[in-house]
């Protein structure tokens, strides 16, 4: 079944770009996966209205308050912790979005990045392993930086 719509929530662990007709993205959920017919950038963009700001308002706090200025970590909804990531450039159509939280272990494989998620789903990125690693060591400063902020 594909779907109109998707809310991000605390169960999404991946949001990955469809090579269909008939839907865009892929959301991986800790206990089910959903075809939807926007793209994983249209649903990051209604996930920050909904909790109360714009994709590019957030986006421009990570780089004010942590300087990154390539592929930056998207505090979706601080009260839930949940952070995201994206894997390319965003303007990559093999841009997929990475849910922080439910990240169980990374694997190195050749020329690709296996994600292991903490329910055992199992994504292999064509991404080397160091620029993921990297990915994922920026949206950890990212919360760090977050916390700081509210403490």
């Amino acid at each position: 079944m594909i779907r109109k719509n998707y809310q991000i929530n605390e169960q999404t662990i991946a949001l990955c770009p469809a090579k269909e007709m008939d839907h865009d993205t892929i959301v991986l959920e800790q206990a089910a996966t959903y075809r939807v017919r926007k793209t994983p950038m249209q649903l990051i963009k209604e996930a920050c209205i909904a909790n109360w700001s714009t994709y590019e308002g957030k986006r421009q706090a990570v780089i004010h308050h942590t300087k990154f200025r390539k592929k930056v970590p998207i505090p979706i909804n601080l009260e839930q912790n949940i952070f995201t990531f994206p894997t390319h450039v965003t303007s990559d159509f093999d841009c997929h979005w990475i849910f922080f939280h439910h990240i169980a272990h990374i694997q190195k494989q050749q020329n690709q990045t296996v994600i292991i998620f903490k329910n055992n789903k199992q994504l292999p990125l064509p991404l080397s392993h160091y620029i993921f690693k990297k990915q994922y060591e920026r949206t950890l400063s990212c919360m760090m930086e977050v916390i700081g902020i509210y403490r």
